[in-house]
């Protein structure tokens, strides 16, 4: 598991600096933020894709899961990896919460 340091736009995982665009290559991580959407969720099986903007910083990506009802505002931990969906693009694929 890694633990991400926010510092604008850089991110510091164990003294390593990766730019944003070099985190889709790791995997197995974790990443905290705030709920700001949820894009879809279906009921009966909590499948949920929600929008979360990262603790200091102004980026916000995509989660991909299962979720029990959230709400707006709540803060998210998130265990995963970074996945490349075919048809929407960079997504954060969590494993556990």
């Amino acid at each position: 598991m890694y633990y991400i340091f926010f510092a604008k736009p850089v991110f510091y995982i164990f003294s390593k600096l990766y730019f944003l665009s070099e985190l889709s290559k790791l995997t197995a991580m974790q990443i905290q933020g705030t709920l700001k959407a949820i894009v879809f969720r279906n009921a009966q099986n909590g499948y949920t894709v929600l929008k979360i903007a990262l603790e200091n910083s102004k980026e916000s990506v995509t989660l991909t899961g299962i979720f029990p009802e959230l709400t707006g505002g709540e803060k998210i931990i998130a265990q995963g990896e970074w996945v490349n969906h075919p048809r929407f693009g960079k997504q954060f694929a969590v494993t556990s919460h």
